[in-house]
């Protein structure tokens, strides 16, 4: 199921079960990461994450709950908003979600293709590119970890809103061991 699929869902079955009106949010996040450990590449690691947020609306009380779908359907998530109402009370300051607009910027100013793309052999190409430029007869590497990351986020809501926007991130970190003589210190 994909970010926007999810969030709509979310509305059409809160609907169904009475909302005057609902939003949701969905996050998917693909992340690979390489471990160093001794100079040498130890671990790779791939994780798809999705997550969802729901408000569920009652008049002026709001629900809202959250869930990565891993151990319950989009159905029980609607449930348990459903719940959340019932024991709140009316905020007096709530009118209504908001209505579709124009988002301001570009919704992929912090996206990066050729990172979302970047496999795993091609992340532990770059994780030893920093390791070789550090190592040297007195130099290691003790530890270190190369992450990538792209993220797609949707919004929906009962008025029509349906926005969303796609990033990337990259982090690093690594530590470097001397010894000299004896001596020993280390750096990041």
């Amino acid at each position: 199921m994909n970010v926007r699929e999810a969030a709509k869902r979310l509305i059409v079955l809160s609907e169904k079960e009475g909302a005057t009106q609902a939003e949701a949010f969905a996050i998917l996040a693909k992340t690979k990461s390489i471990y160093i450990d001794d100079n040498i590449p130890k671990i790779a690691d791939s994780k798809i994450e999705l997550g969802v947020g729901l408000k569920f609306i009652i008049g002026k009380k709001i629900g809202y709950t959250s869930s990565t779908l891993v151990s319950e359907s989009p159905n029980e998530v609607v449930i348990r908003a459903k719940a959340m109402p019932s024991i709140s009370n009316e905020d007096p300051k709530f009118d209504s979600l908001p209505d579709p607009k124009k988002p301001s910027g570009s919704p992929d100013r912090f996206y990066n293709a050729e990172t979302a793309e970047a496999d795993s052999a091609n992340l532990l190409d770059k994780a030893m590119q920093v390791v070789d430029a550090a190592v040297s007869e007195n130099v290691s590497v003790p530890n270190g970890v190369l992450r990538s990351s792209s993220i797609d986020f949707h919004i929906q809501n009962s008025l029509g809103v349906k926005a969303g926007s796609k990033s990337t991130m990259v982090f690093g970190h690594f530590t470097a061991k001397s010894q000299d003589s004896g001596v020993v210190g280390e750096g990041v």
